[in-house]
């Protein structure tokens, strides 16, 4: 990339830190009405009947149950989008991505094993999930954001996918954490199209899209 359009995208520390509040406040925006429904729907026990049945138990487990529609279903919305954006995915491994996607491999690495000893849990009526490992993934995506505020082709994707696996992955590392005992069974993506492991990804998708346009209009 030429040295001048490097330049144009170079943030000041001042504009870094507002751009990083901004990012949390979308999050908050886009995804608080989403799990309000979700919490407003779990007084149906209907509905959280039928959309935990609709789980499998995975092979060699007890007490663990995969959701197809909480979990499967945004596993397999992340192949086509990283089929879509194979050629720059590799970008992700070049020039000034370089250091930053190694330092992110890292450090999510490292987070993921601490939280099987000290896992940061935070939890709703709903269920729970790791704040330590989507603060990370999350983090990542704004990394790239203001690296790169001009290609949706490439965030979007990211955003989705990162925190696509980090929801399952997190939910993986609770059953390790406390493996449901006395006949308890651990659902991941159990709430369905309604699961944080559903809703969280389509919540960094939008917020990072707005704050890219937030951005970018803001420099115009």
């Amino acid at each position: 990339m030429p040295r001048s359009m490097s330049k144009k995208f170079m943030l000041h520390p001042h504009e870094a830190v507002l751009a990083a509040i901004e990012y949390l406040i979308l999050i908050a925006l886009v995804a608080t009405p989403l799990f309000l429904l979700q919490v407003y729907t779990s007084r149906f026990a209907g509905y959280v009947t039928a959309t935990e049945n609709f789980s499998f138990p995975p092979p060699y487990t007890n007490g663990l149950e995969i959701n197809y529609l909480g979990a499967i279903l945004p596993l397999l919305i992340s192949i086509p989008l990283a089929v879509y954006i194979r050629r720059r995915v590799h970008a992700l491994f070049k020039r000034r991505f370089k250091n930053l996607t190694i330092l992110f491999l890292l450090l999510y690495a490292i987070v993921g094993m601490l939280s099987i000893k000290y896992p940061l849990i935070v939890s709703i009526s709903t269920g729970s999930g790791l704040l330590s490992l989507e603060f990370v993934a999350g983090l990542y995506t704004f990394c790239i954001i203001l690296l790169n505020p001009n290609d949706p082709k490439l965030v979007i994707p990211t955003a989705y996918i990162s925190s696509a696996v980090t929801g399952v992955l997190s939910d993986l590392i609770l059953y390790v954490v406390s493996a449901p005992t006395n006949g308890m069974v651990l659902i991941v993506g159990g709430y369905g199209l309604l699961d944080g492991d559903f809703i969280m990804p389509i919540a960094f998708m939008l917020a990072s899209l707005l704050l890219m346009e937030i951005m970018r209009r803001r420099k115009t």
